[in-house]
């Protein structure tokens, strides 16, 4: 569509993010969302559910230290997760 659109147009703190999708991809992203306010959260928040179901799949009623090891986090938090 520009034949010489280049990453220097993009603000600078969008050109990392032109460099991870390529620019074609990122051009039509910013047609689709241009003008939002997005907000995308870390790996770790997006995977919780995910997480949390699995302690719930594997939890007998008495394996906290286990589950806590295993994945990472304390018993409080497995605690939290299971009841």
């Amino acid at each position: 569509m520009y034949e010489d659109f280049r990453l220097e147009d993009i603000g600078d703190d969008l050109v990392a993010v032109a460099h991870f999708m390529g620019i074609d991809l990122f051009v039509e992203f910013c047609e689709k969302f241009g003008g939002e306010c997005l907000y995308f959260p870390g790996k770790k928040s997006l995977l919780r559910p995910s997480r949390n179901r699995e302690i719930r799949k594997l939890y007998d009623g008495y394996n906290y230290e286990e589950l806590a090891r295993r994945f990472g986090i304390s018993v409080t938090q497995v605690r939290n997760v299971v009841r």
